[in-house]
């Protein structure tokens, strides 16, 4: 079980303090009009966020809608300002990219915290 206790308390793995953050991203895409329009756009977001950034990219939907996109994208660090450094890179990377692949940034979630304390017990 993994338990963040809020704030920015530092977790530290042998010496190594522990920082994460996730970056939410809701998207539309106008001009879709099929799923394979959707998944041009999508495909082509998460593989240039993964390649360029280096972070976890990922769609999470919602399913079978043409237009609407939410992305999640996240990272882990040793350095709060690292994980801040790659989110801000990450969003700005969406803004520059929403003229030329022609969506619209609707709205943009962040989280950034730390772990403070991992145990591997089962539920």
């Amino acid at each position: 079980m993994l338990r963040n206790r809020g704030g920015e308390t530092t977790f530290q793995l042998g010496g190594v303090p522990c920082y994460f953050g996730i970056l939410l991203a809701e998207l539309e895409i106008p001009w879709s009009r099929s799923l394979k329009d959707r998944r041009m756009v999508v495909r082509s977001l998460l593989e240039k966020l993964r390649k360029g950034a280096n972070v976890t990219a990922s769609d999470l939907g919602p399913d079978g809608a043409w237009a609407m996109v939410c992305l999640a994208v996240a990272t882990a660090a040793n350095d709060i300002g690292q994980v801040k450094s790659v989110l801000d890179r990450a969003e700005d990377f969406l803004d520059r990219e929403a003229e030329s692949l022609d969506f619209e940034m609707l709205a943009t979630r962040r989280k950034v915290g730390s772990y403070d304390e991992f145990s591997n017990r089962e539920n």
